[in-house]
């Protein structure tokens, strides 16, 4: 799907993936491994390249704790250009209970994994995951997407609600 400029639910999974690798072994990923704009900053790359997803779930982020389900166009863009020099017009999707519920557990896992590095966007993480998931139960997310909120959450915070939640 690289090459392209939508944003898809789904896509959810390649933030989700690069930040389990990293947690896997973090030993293997460094800052300037890469070779990336974001490179020097002190946190690992992959990390980096999963929290370059995450902002884009963010941004898509409502006021009432609910995300956007996506982004799209009328085409895949014609021809090699950077994402700014695009000219197709594009929207959002209307949010998705089942989408934003996952999307907390997004939140929490990146909130968790860049707080050593940058402890001021772990808390914005922090609060968006946080919004994204009382969302979902408030709006009768099921379980099996409410899980990986509630797991995250209780790793972040160590509330008890969240792990009676996930139990």
């Amino acid at each position: 799907d690289a090459g392209d400029f939508d944003i898809r639910p789904y896509h959810v999974v390649v933030a989700q993936y690069l930040m389990r690798a990293y947690e896997a072994h973090p030993e293997l990923y460094k800052d300037g491994q890469l070779k990336i704009p974001e490179s020097g900053n002190g946190i690992p790359d992959v990390l980096d390249e999963a929290l370059w997803s995450v902002a884009g779930w963010k941004a898509l982020q409502n006021a009432d704790g609910s995300v956007q389900s996506g982004v799209e166009s009328w085409a895949h863009p014609r021809g090699y250009y950077f994402a700014d020099e695009d000219k197709l017009p594009y929207w959002t999707h209307d949010p998705l209970v089942w989408h934003t519920a996952w999307t907390a557990g997004l939140f929490a896992q990146a909130a968790y994994l860049v707080e050593p590095f940058d402890a001021v966007r772990a808390s914005e993480l922090k609060a968006a995951a946080r919004k994204a998931y009382k969302y979902g139960v408030y709006n009768g997310a099921v379980d099996r997407y409410l899980l990986y909120g509630a797991s995250e959450l209780y790793r972040l915070t160590e509330e008890p609600n969240f792990a009676t939640d996930f139990g």
